[in-house]
Protein backbone atom coordinates (compact mmCIF):
# COMPACT_ATOMS: atom_id res chain seq x y z
CA UNK A 1 0.00 0.00 0.00
CA UNK A 2 2.89 2.89 0.59
CA UNK A 3 4.46 1.42 -2.32
CA UNK A 4 1.45 2.43 -4.04
CA UNK A 5 1.37 5.76 -2.90
CA UNK A 6 4.99 6.79 -3.13
CA UNK A 7 4.84 5.84 -6.96
CA UNK A 8 1.34 7.35 -7.43
CA UNK A 9 3.08 10.79 -5.96
CA UNK A 10 6.46 10.03 -7.70
CA UNK A 11 4.10 10.15 -11.19
CA UNK A 12 2.49 13.48 -10.52
CA UNK A 13 5.24 15.56 -9.26
CA UNK A 14 7.49 14.43 -12.49
CA UNK A 15 4.30 15.27 -14.62
CA UNK A 16 4.39 18.59 -13.47
CA UNK A 17 8.18 19.24 -13.69
CA UNK A 18 9.14 20.71 -10.01
CA UNK A 19 11.03 17.70 -9.74
CA UNK A 20 13.10 15.84 -12.57
CA UNK A 21 15.31 13.19 -10.37
CA UNK A 22 14.15 11.00 -7.64
CA UNK A 23 16.71 8.85 -5.19
CA UNK A 24 15.27 6.46 -2.93
CA UNK A 25 15.33 5.85 0.08
CA UNK A 26 14.76 2.87 2.26
CA UNK A 27 12.89 1.98 5.14
CA UNK A 28 12.63 -1.32 7.27
CA UNK A 29 9.19 -2.25 5.33
CA UNK A 30 9.51 -0.72 1.88
CA UNK A 31 11.57 1.08 -0.55
CA UNK A 32 10.14 4.55 -0.56
CA UNK A 33 10.94 6.74 -3.43
CA UNK A 34 11.21 10.61 -2.44
CA UNK A 35 11.52 13.43 -5.03
CA UNK A 36 15.06 15.02 -4.64
CA UNK A 37 15.03 18.87 -5.55
CA UNK A 38 17.39 19.91 -7.88
CA UNK A 39 17.59 23.91 -7.40
CA UNK A 40 21.21 23.43 -5.29
CA UNK A 41 22.48 21.52 -8.30
CA UNK A 42 21.59 23.54 -10.46
CA UNK A 43 22.59 26.54 -8.54
CA UNK A 44 26.00 25.32 -7.32
CA UNK A 45 26.64 24.42 -12.22
CA UNK A 46 25.32 28.25 -12.08
CA UNK A 47 28.66 28.93 -9.37
CA UNK A 48 30.63 26.91 -11.33
CA UNK A 49 30.31 27.84 -14.88
CA UNK A 50 29.81 31.43 -14.05
CA UNK A 51 33.58 30.96 -11.92
CA UNK A 52 34.67 29.62 -15.14
CA UNK A 53 33.83 32.15 -16.86
CA UNK A 54 35.26 35.09 -14.87
CA UNK A 55 38.82 33.25 -14.77
CA UNK A 56 38.37 33.34 -18.74
CA UNK A 57 37.91 36.69 -18.85
CA UNK A 58 40.43 37.42 -16.35
CA UNK A 59 42.72 35.59 -18.30
CA UNK A 60 42.13 37.14 -21.52
CA UNK A 61 42.18 40.30 -19.92
CA UNK A 62 45.62 40.34 -18.53
CA UNK A 63 46.58 39.21 -22.10
CA UNK A 64 45.33 41.97 -23.89
CA UNK A 65 46.72 43.98 -21.52
CA UNK A 66 50.24 42.76 -21.95
CA UNK A 67 49.95 43.01 -25.36
CA UNK A 68 48.93 46.36 -25.26
CA UNK A 69 52.22 47.21 -23.23
CA UNK A 70 54.39 45.37 -25.57
CA UNK A 71 52.95 47.72 -28.35
CA UNK A 72 53.75 50.99 -26.34
CA UNK A 73 56.85 50.05 -25.31
CA UNK A 74 57.78 48.82 -29.36
CA UNK A 75 56.24 52.32 -30.07
CA UNK A 76 58.31 54.54 -27.89
CA UNK A 77 61.09 52.54 -28.71
CA UNK A 78 61.02 53.43 -32.54
CA UNK A 79 60.16 56.85 -32.28
CA UNK A 80 63.32 56.92 -29.61
CA UNK A 81 65.15 55.42 -32.15
CA UNK A 82 64.46 57.75 -35.02
CA UNK A 83 64.45 60.66 -32.74
CA UNK A 84 68.61 59.78 -31.67
CA UNK A 85 69.34 59.14 -35.30
CA UNK A 86 68.01 62.16 -36.37
CA UNK A 87 69.51 64.20 -33.83
CA UNK A 88 72.54 62.27 -34.45
CA UNK A 89 72.54 62.91 -38.55
CA UNK A 90 71.84 67.02 -37.29
CA UNK A 91 74.51 67.21 -35.58
CA UNK A 92 77.24 65.75 -38.65
CA UNK A 93 75.48 68.24 -40.75
CA UNK A 94 75.84 71.05 -38.58
CA UNK A 95 79.65 69.95 -37.86
CA UNK A 96 80.46 69.48 -41.55
CA UNK A 97 78.37 73.35 -42.47
CA UNK A 98 80.54 74.37 -39.45
CA UNK A 99 83.95 73.47 -40.95
CA UNK A 100 83.16 74.42 -44.36
CA UNK A 101 81.74 77.72 -43.94
CA UNK A 102 83.70 78.80 -40.03
CA UNK A 103 86.84 76.83 -40.32
CA UNK A 104 89.66 78.65 -40.88
CA UNK A 105 91.29 75.46 -43.33
CA UNK A 106 87.99 75.53 -45.23
CA UNK A 107 87.91 76.48 -49.22
CA UNK A 108 85.22 79.00 -48.30
CA UNK A 109 87.26 81.18 -45.17
CA UNK A 110 90.33 81.31 -47.81
CA UNK A 111 87.58 82.13 -51.17
CA UNK A 112 86.31 85.38 -48.48
CA UNK A 113 89.35 86.37 -46.79
CA UNK A 114 91.24 86.27 -50.91
CA UNK A 115 87.69 88.61 -51.61
CA UNK A 116 87.87 91.24 -48.84
CA UNK A 117 91.54 91.74 -49.83
CA UNK A 118 90.94 91.87 -53.30
CA UNK A 119 88.20 94.20 -53.63
CA UNK A 120 89.59 96.59 -50.72
CA UNK A 121 92.84 96.86 -53.12
CA UNK A 122 92.82 100.93 -54.49
CA UNK A 123 94.24 99.49 -57.62
CA UNK A 124 91.62 97.09 -58.52
CA UNK A 125 88.91 99.53 -57.05
CA UNK A 126 90.90 101.97 -59.82
CA UNK A 127 90.70 99.44 -62.66
CA UNK A 128 87.32 97.62 -62.26
CA UNK A 129 85.32 100.03 -60.73
CA UNK A 130 83.01 100.30 -57.84
CA UNK A 131 81.18 98.46 -56.50
CA UNK A 132 83.06 95.15 -57.18
CA UNK A 133 81.27 91.72 -57.15
CA UNK A 134 83.28 88.02 -56.66
CA UNK A 135 81.36 84.60 -57.67
CA UNK A 136 82.31 80.96 -58.88
CA UNK A 137 82.22 78.91 -62.10
CA UNK A 138 79.34 80.35 -63.87
CA UNK A 139 77.22 76.97 -65.23
CA UNK A 140 75.56 76.20 -68.40
CA UNK A 141 72.40 78.19 -66.74
CA UNK A 142 74.24 80.82 -66.11
CA UNK A 143 74.08 80.07 -62.59
CA UNK A 144 77.28 80.90 -60.39
CA UNK A 145 78.25 77.64 -58.76
CA UNK A 146 80.78 76.74 -56.63
CA UNK A 147 84.55 78.35 -56.79
CA UNK A 148 87.03 76.33 -58.34
CA UNK A 149 89.67 74.93 -56.05
CA UNK A 150 92.74 72.10 -56.10
CA UNK A 151 94.05 71.11 -53.10
CA UNK A 152 97.43 68.61 -53.35
CA UNK A 153 100.70 67.78 -51.24
CA UNK A 154 104.06 69.23 -52.80
CA UNK A 155 107.04 68.30 -50.40
CA UNK A 156 104.79 66.67 -47.68
CA UNK A 157 103.18 70.02 -47.37
CA UNK A 158 99.46 70.95 -48.05
CA UNK A 159 98.65 73.51 -50.76
CA UNK A 160 95.96 74.65 -52.56
CA UNK A 161 95.23 76.34 -55.95
CA UNK A 162 92.07 78.32 -56.42
CA UNK A 163 90.54 80.73 -58.90
CA UNK A 164 87.08 82.57 -58.74
CA UNK A 165 86.25 86.00 -60.74
CA UNK A 166 85.01 89.77 -59.84
CA UNK A 167 83.62 92.27 -61.64
CA UNK A 168 83.44 96.11 -61.34
CA UNK A 169 81.05 98.89 -62.92
CA UNK A 170 83.12 98.17 -66.54
CA UNK A 171 85.14 95.54 -66.31
CA UNK A 172 85.88 91.52 -64.93
CA UNK A 173 89.08 90.04 -64.09
CA UNK A 174 90.44 86.41 -62.79
CA UNK A 175 91.25 86.12 -59.34
CA UNK A 176 94.21 83.46 -59.07
CA UNK A 177 95.65 82.03 -55.88
CA UNK A 178 97.79 79.50 -54.02
CA UNK A 179 97.99 78.93 -49.99
CA UNK A 180 99.97 76.39 -48.32
CA UNK A 181 99.89 75.32 -44.49
CA UNK A 182 102.45 76.07 -41.75
CA UNK A 183 102.96 74.24 -39.05
CA UNK A 184 100.36 75.59 -37.31
CA UNK A 185 98.05 74.18 -39.34
CA UNK A 186 97.25 77.37 -41.39
CA UNK A 187 96.64 78.63 -44.61
CA UNK A 188 99.50 81.36 -45.81
CA UNK A 189 99.78 82.93 -49.26
CA UNK A 190 102.13 82.04 -51.61
CA UNK A 191 100.89 84.31 -54.39
CA UNK A 192 97.81 86.27 -55.18
CA UNK A 193 96.89 87.98 -58.66
CA UNK A 194 94.26 89.69 -60.27
CA UNK A 195 94.33 89.10 -64.28
CA UNK A 196 92.22 92.03 -66.07
CA UNK A 197 90.26 91.24 -68.35
CA UNK A 198 89.26 93.06 -71.85
CA UNK A 199 92.11 95.17 -73.27
CA UNK A 200 95.03 96.18 -72.37
CA UNK A 201 94.99 92.97 -70.11
CA UNK A 202 97.55 93.54 -67.34
CA UNK A 203 98.35 91.83 -64.05
CA UNK A 204 98.03 92.95 -60.18
CA UNK A 205 99.92 91.05 -58.00
CA UNK A 206 98.83 91.41 -53.97
CA UNK A 207 100.73 88.60 -52.41
CA UNK A 208 103.51 86.40 -53.93
CA UNK A 209 105.79 84.61 -51.34
CA UNK A 210 107.29 82.03 -54.11
CA UNK A 211 110.71 82.86 -53.72
CA UNK A 212 110.66 82.05 -50.02
CA UNK A 213 109.11 79.11 -50.52
CA UNK A 214 111.32 78.20 -53.27
CA UNK A 215 114.52 78.69 -50.89
CA UNK A 216 112.66 76.71 -47.83
CA UNK A 217 112.13 73.73 -50.36
CA UNK A 218 115.35 74.19 -52.59
CA UNK A 219 113.12 73.74 -55.39
CA UNK A 220 112.76 75.82 -58.17
CA UNK A 221 110.00 74.59 -60.45
CA UNK A 222 106.65 76.20 -60.33
CA UNK A 223 105.11 73.72 -63.44
CA UNK A 224 102.26 73.58 -61.70
CA UNK A 225 101.80 77.66 -61.47
CA UNK A 226 98.64 79.19 -62.48
CA UNK A 227 99.64 82.25 -63.99
CA UNK A 228 99.59 83.08 -67.78
CA UNK A 229 102.59 83.15 -70.21
CA UNK A 230 104.72 86.45 -69.91
CA UNK A 231 103.25 87.30 -66.72
CA UNK A 232 106.41 89.45 -65.51
CA UNK A 233 106.14 91.62 -68.62
CA UNK A 234 102.50 92.87 -67.68
CA UNK A 235 102.19 93.43 -64.09
CA UNK A 236 101.76 96.36 -62.23
CA UNK A 237 103.28 97.56 -59.44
Amino acid sequence: MLMAMSRALTNIIRQRHLFPYTMPMISSKAIVYFPFSTSSHLMYLSKKSLTKSNKSESGNQLQVDYIEVVKKKTSLAWHLSIFVIGLSSTAVIIYYVFQELFSSTSPNYVYSKAVDEVISDSRIIHALGSPIKAHGEETAKRRRGHVKNLVYLRNGVEHMKMKFYIQGSYRKADVHLEVRKNSQGHWNYRYLFVELKNRPKSVIVLQDNRDTDNKEYNDSKDSEELMPPNLRDRLIE
